[in-house]
């Protein structure tokens, strides 16, 4: 029997994560990448393989390329909305996507450590 997901255990497993409890079984984290990016992941589920899983997806259709690309071109080629959303981003499209290649690890390492925990906590439920 897993145990209930509670934001203090995401709080444990996430170190430098903000966590937000939404329902029973949601929770929103969040963080700043190193431009200042919010870097935010809606986690679901009833247990904690049940969020893993939820989250690698945020891995699996991430591209860095295209997240510094998007970013870049709204700076500076967007709507005057656009512009004014994005004028505190990074101008340098190098930068920009070191900053997309350090928060698409962040989203592996949110799923490794999910993952994991669920692993270790089934482990000792079968001992």
């Amino acid at each position: 029997m897993s145990k209930k997901v509670t934001k203090e255990r995401l709080e444990a497993i996430l170190p430098g994560w903000e966590v937000e409890q939404r329902g029973d079984e949601s929770f929103e984290i969040y963080t700043h990448s190193p431009a200042g990016e919010q870097v935010v992941m809606s986690l679901q589920g009833k247990n904690l393989g049940e969020m893993a899983t939820n989250s690698e997806s945020y891995y699996d259709n991430f591209d860095p390329a295209d997240h510094a690309a998007v970013i870049y071109h709204k700076k500076w080629y967007g709507t005057e909305d656009e512009k004014r959303l994005y004028a505190g981003a990074l101008g340098d499209i190098d930068e920009l996507l070191e900053d997309a290649r350090i928060i698409d690890n962040w989203y592996y390492e949110v799923g490794r450590a999910l993952r994991e925990a669920w692993e270790a906590e089934e482990d000792d439920v079968q001992d």
